[in-house]
């Protein structure tokens, strides 16, 4: 009888959890797991009080974890320490998020893979090795083209009241929110990467407005000059993008990859579907 297979793609804002057992699919989401605020402790009691993780504790499993911000062994093994006192009997593999998204896009070919979900990150794949390129230096000082980027850029502009009147009002009807309150809640919040980042959604709604199409356009450059445009093949291989924003505001960000003279790979939404093709595939 084959193993269960627990897959995980952990972004800062959420984590997409799903179970293969038996040729069945069974799906959880908790919260993000960002390694720059978040510990051991903390990862394996927020999984810990969940049915959807007790009822399997003590199975054996192969379980695969991608996360945002596994890039090294440090911030790898906060990650590992929690699911192994969780799940005592499995196999824990744990990986960046990237990696999930090479997986998931590129069928063995080569291609620049990007994350744009709450922050972004960007590999090339030659088709058998990934370069990673550049560290990424997180959400205060990065994240170019990601939500955390887009939100930040959305909320700076409307305390400097940038955005054309219909915007603004739309914006202070939907959140309800005062200048001085949305300071005060920006720089309070718990988890103030996810927060920032959560107000991108705002402006999914305004998609085809011109304010949107321009702010979209600029924020996503930036992740091709200073993501992308780091890989001597950016020009020769194709472009994948993976996340929410990239899925929202694909019509913007062809614009940009015109521009750019940079081939338009498969967009995704979530790696998490071609995650399960993957390792049933190879399981």
């Amino acid at each position: 009888m084959r193993k269960s297979i627990l897959i995980a793609e952990s972004g800062s804002t959420k984590t997409n959890w799903v179970l293969i057992s038996n040729n069945e699919s069974s799906y959880e989401t908790t919260i993000g797991f960002n390694h720059f605020i978040l510990n051991s402790n903390d990862v394996y009691t927020e999984l810990s009080g969940k049915e959807f993780f007790s009822n399997i504790a003590n199975e054996k499993l192969d379980v695969f974890f991608y996360g945002s911000g596994c890039s090294t062994a440090k911030r790898k093994q906060i990650i590992d320490d929690a699911l192994k006192k969780l799940f005592p009997n499995a196999e824990i593999s744990v990986l960046h998020d990237i990696d999930a998204a090479v997986n998931a896009a590129c069928d063995g070919k080569p291609g620049i893979v990007g994350i744009l979900g709450t922050g972004s990150n960007s590999v090339y794949f030659n088709g058998k090795v990934v370069n990673y390129g550049h560290p990424s230096p997180g959400y205060l000082l990065g994240d170019e083209g990601g939500g955390v980027h887009i939100g930040k850029t959305l909320i700076r502009d409307v305390l400097y009241r940038v955005p054309p009147s219909e915007i603004l009002a739309a914006f202070y009807e939907k959140y309800q929110l005062s200048p001085t309150e949305l300071i005060d809640a920006v720089y309070s919040a718990e988890r103030p990467n996810a927060y920032i980042a959560s107000f991108a959604e705002f402006l999914s709604d305004y998609k085809d407005h011109h304010y949107t199409e321009e702010l979209i356009y600029k924020c996503f450059s930036k992740f091709l000059k200073y993501h992308a445009a780091q890989f001597e093949d950016a020009h020769e291989a194709p472009l994948h993008l993976v996340g929410s924003i990239a899925f929202h505001f694909e019509n913007i960000i062809e614009e940009a990859l015109s521009e750019w003279k940079i081939e338009k790979g498969k967009i995704l939404k979530s790696a998490l579907e071609g995650l399960v093709d993957y390792h049933t595939k190879t399981n």
